[in-house]
């Protein structure tokens, strides 16, 4: 199977700007890239979502406004993978999809609201970027979470964490459990900013050992291990070049499934183009730099 070759899409086509939008449509489609997270979508405590600010389905509809969108995300998708990634930090959405999703008024809702953003804008799934809190009731949360989208709109799931491996590893084996099979695609692993120090090495010898089934086909192909372009601050620059050495290191590319960049933003404004910094990760993942 080829490695995926993942990006975050940081606001990507939020504005109806088909100047900018097709410049980096065409981008994407002469990368290597072959899976595109568009991120980020906010839940509001009534189920509402944004994407960013801009207010995507409302009271069960989806904002027409938004038509705009669909030629570029149906494109994405004819070349590959498309998700709408939710969560971010500092954000309290899966808060709020836990409060949904104890009742079931709640969970009426959410099944409705993101009906309706996948019966408007098709995607493969949702990962999760969840970093808000780590107990027990978050768990069921994103338990509830996968089932749903998994069982009831027939849409996949990928998690994007960055620390506490324990509580992401409990999640895949209540899925597991719950679920009859595992509908989790992947670990998105973040081995930068508050996941800097991750590696694909020292995420997969406890996801292996784990004591309970996990029903992972292929452990070996799960983890995707990423970097940023840039630093939240602009200290810290990676080129391409940087960028392939960055992923040829032995613990990040051996028994990875592929490799994922943050973000598109920083990739366009960075002097080079997507097709440069996909490439770097595809070639770094061979140990070709």
């Amino acid at each position: 199977m080829a490695p995926i070759i993942e990006v975050f899409g940081n606001g990507l086509f939020g504005t109806n700007d088909p100047s900018t939008n097709d410049q980096q449509l065409a981008q994407i489609q002469a990368s290597a890239f072959n899976s595109v997270i568009l991120w980020s979508v906010h839940v509001a405590a009534n189920g509402d979502l944004t994407y960013n600010d801009t207010p995507l389905v409302t009271g069960g509809v989806f904002n027409s406004a938004l038509n705009y969108m669909k030629p570029y995300v149906a494109a994405l998708r004819k070349k590959g993978e498309v998700w709408w990634g939710v969560g971010s930090w500092g954000a309290s959405d899966f808060k709020n999809l836990g409060a949904l999703l104890a009742t079931g008024a709640g969970t009426q809702t959410v099944k409705d609201t993101f009906s309706a953003l996948f019966n408007a804008l098709p995607a493969n799934g949702v990962d999760f970027d969840m970093e808000e809190s780590y107990g027990p009731d978050m768990r069921k949360t994103i338990v509830r979470f996968t089932l749903l989208l998994a069982q009831s709109l027939k849409v996949q799931t990928t998690y994007c964490p960055y620390m506490d491996e324990s509580f992401w590893l409990g999640c895949l084996a209540d899925v597991y459990a719950q679920g009859g099979q595992q509908y989790v695609q992947r670990f998105n692993l973040q081995c930068y900013a508050g996941g800097g120090g991750n590696t694909t090495a020292s995420w997969l010898a406890p996801l292996k050992s784990y004591p309970k089934p996990l029903g992972i086909a292929d452990p070996d192909t799960f983890i995707l291990p990423s970097n940023w372009v840039q630093s939240d601050d602009g200290s810290q620059k990676f080129t391409p070049e940087d960028t392939c050495q960055f992923f040829s290191d032995p613990s990040m590319r051996e028994n990875a499934g592929g490799g994922f960049l943050w973000n598109t933003s920083e990739i366009f404004s960075s002097g080079y183009t997507a097709s440069d910094y996909a490439t770097a990760v595809v070639n770094g993942l061979a140990d070709q730099c």
